[in-house]
């Protein structure tokens, strides 16, 4: 689940074990104005924070491109 997202990175939470310094490919449809669009970003883990029985892991956007969905 997404709890916070800027033009630099995101945080999320997971059930699964994360470690910083890992790269994760992460791609996200939403609808726009102009009808769907898809926000594909390689990212770099940053920080970790134990949250419970979830991981909480922020996000370091390294390369992104939004483009409409086909």
């Amino acid at each position: 689940m997404t709890r916070d997202i800027s033009a630099s990175g995101l945080f999320f939470e997971t059930d699964r074990k994360q470690r910083v310094g890992s790269l994760i490919d992460l791609e996200i449809e939403f609808d726009w104005l102009s009808g769907r669009m898809k926000f594909k970003a390689q990212c770099e883990i940053v920080r970790i924070e134990p949250r419970g029985d979830k991981t909480g892991a922020a996000l370091k956007f390294l390369v992104s491109r939004l483009a409409p969905v086909e």
